[in-house]
């Protein structure tokens, strides 16, 4: 067995900034966690969405037609929700 010495102001010091650390990670995941729940982070084009499902075009204007992913017409232009893309990944693991 090893034993490790330090000085009490060393390990007060050492505990800060663990506890500074552990925050920073605390915070940074719930801004994430509240940024998924914003709908106007949920939705992306088309070109993102192919990247996310690793398809090509008509095969993401298939899933859209099949109503497998949510997507949504704005003028000429179609958005696609990652959460349902998300779900589709996950309703396709094998």
């Amino acid at each position: 067995m090893e034993v490790i010495v330090i000085e009490k102001e060393s390990y007060k010091e050492l505990l800060v900034q663990l506890h500074q650390m552990v925050m920073k990670g605390t915070r940074d995941a719930i801004r994430e966690a509240l940024s998924a729940t914003d709908p106007t982070q949920d939705w992306v084009s088309a070109q993102e969405a192919m990247k996310i499902l690793n398809v090509k075009k008509n095969k993401l204007i298939e899933l859209r037609d099949l109503r497998e992913i949510t997507s949504s017409l704005h003028g000429r232009k179609y958005m696609y929700s990652k959460r349902s893309m998300n779900a589709f990944l996950q309703r396709n693991i094998i």
